[in-house]
């Protein structure tokens, strides 16, 4: 099974590119038809419009503070830190916005307390594994995209082709 579900920037550029391993909800993903096991699709929604651009700022900074740490990026592959080391050298915060589908992952568990640094307390934090970056980012079908969702068949055959790259180039 696979699920789309859309993220604020700059969060799914974090899952594929900066080892975000835990998504955080308010709610469990079996209330919304999904299922430990599940594949998500994992979406950055459109460019932030000016009334949400202070939330952008502040994930951005908190996110830049956890990641300036050398600690943090241990993980880090060489595509993976020189994205990094991009961004830094050019401060431009478009780096972190990527409309579209740009990454794969399963959740593998949920649970509340993960010990991740990505974990938010009170929340339910779903354990993502086995995370493929996309070659190119998919946009997925017309409509608003809320909680977990449905890909049309058009969107599902691309990720799927996308994934299948991906994985070679891992």
């Amino acid at each position: 099974m696979i699920k789309g579900i859309t993220y604020r920037h700059p969060w799914a550029v974090a899952v594929a590119w900066l080892h975000k391993d835990i998504e955080n909800r308010l709610w469990h993903p079996q209330s919304k038809e999904g299922q430990i096991g599940m594949y998500l699709a994992i979406h950055g929604g459109g460019t932030p419009v000016y009334q949400y651009q202070d939330e952008f700022d502040d994930d951005l900074e908190w996110l830049l503070e956890l990641l300036s740490d050398p600690q943090e990026r241990q993980g880090f592959s060489a595509a993976e830190e020189q994205h990094w080391q991009n961004f830094l050298s050019t401060g431009d915060t478009r780096h972190w916005i990527t409309p579209g589908i740009v990454a794969v992952a399963q959740v593998s568990a949920v649970t509340r307390g993960h010990r991740s640094h990505w974990a938010a307390r009170n929340q339910f934090n779903w354990v993502l594994t086995g995370t493929v970056r996309l070659p190119t980012p998919v946009r997925p079908g017309p409509g608003l995209k809320k909680n977990l969702w449905d890909l049309d068949e058009h969107t599902l055959r691309e990720v799927r082709r996308q994934y299948a790259l991906g994985r070679k180039a891992a």
